[in-house]
């Protein structure tokens, strides 16, 4: 069992939500015009060519919102959330979330995304302690650059043993829920790790040891 009064952190694309959040902002762009198609066939063929990172499109991707306002990209990902993603978080993933948090627990969600896409999603479900991929401004416009790495892999590990130090608990003391092993170094330094489906049942299992030592 886990103790009560530790925390919880859920990954978001896959685990909260049936769904890549990346990949319907992707769809949304297209449609509303705000990236030519040219340029996401350009970046996803390079990626699979391995010419540059999968990090490294995204970025790009997301980089042709430059000069947009930070009011403009909080709209942004409300519709998008909104009309896309809302109907696709998960009721099994919402319930365990309420379930930990009811027992003490501090919940946090940790994702790579992008953080107007992320805080919406954070929003909804009432968590504060939000860690994601955020984006850099100049008095207030987005200037094409973003605070820090993706928070993937051992980012994502660096930056929630930052937070929860900040509330005096400890990875030992910590669960993680995720459905991804590119997630392995959080899985690997948590107390209780815990790996769910994509799709079909949620249900969250202990990874199998084997898995962990990759």
């Amino acid at each position: 069992m886990i103790s009560s009064n530790r925390a919880a952190v859920f990954d978001v694309d896959g685990t909260l939500i049936q769904a890549n959040s990346f990949r319907e902002f992707t769809r949304w762009a297209i449609l509303s015009a705000n990236i030519m198609p040219w340029k996401l066939l350009y970046l996803w063929i390079g990626s699979r060519l391995g010419r540059y990172s999968r990090d490294y499109a995204r970025f790009r991707i997301v980089s042709e919102l430059k000069g947009k306002t930070s009011d403009e990209l909080i709209r942004i990902g409300r519709l998008i959330f909104e009309t896309r993603l809302r109907k696709r978080l998960r009721p099994e993933a919402v319930k365990l979330l309420e379930e930990q948090r009811l027992m003490g627990r501090v919940v946090i969600i940790a994702s790579a995304g992008y953080d107007f896409l992320i805080q919406p999603i954070g929003a909804a479900i009432d968590v504060s302690h939000i860690i994601c991929t955020e984006l850099a401004f100049s008095n207030g416009v987005f200037n094409g650059q973003r605070v820090g790495p993706e928070v993937a892999g051992v980012e994502k590990l660096r930056r929630v043993a930052s937070l929860i130090g900040t509330l005096n608990i400890s990875l030992a003391d910590t669960a993680f829920f995720t459905d991804c092993l590119s997630d392995l170094p959080l899985l690997r330094a948590v107390g209780h790790p815990f790996l769910v489906c994509k799709r079909g049942s949620f249900e969250p299992r202990m990874p199998e040891k084997s898995i962990l030592r990759r």
